[in-house]
């Protein structure tokens, strides 16, 4: 799942299909995979499919790095 999220957010030169990735990214982040769960936060932080939340945003990157995900662990500080 986590690989259709970045398939689909990351898409060709003139689409992205961000509601596409969202939902590959939670499906994975169901899994508890800390890669979907810190890029979820990008939807959260930017507004991307929901209304923007920095809070959420936050939330995901504690989540991911609670399970040692480099990048949250980065970001977080």
């Amino acid at each position: 799942f986590l690989n259709l999220g970045n398939f689909y957010l990351n898409g060709d030169e003139s689409h992205n299909y961000y509601e596409r990735a969202k939902f590959y990214y939670e499906k994975a982040a169901k899994q508890d995979n800390s890669t979907a769960i810190a890029n979820l936060r990008y939807f959260y932080e930017n507004g991307y499919c929901v209304f923007r939340n920095y809070l959420k945003a936050k939330e995901l990157y504690e989540k991911a790095a609670e399970q040692n995900n480099p990048h949250a662990l980065l970001n977080l500080g």
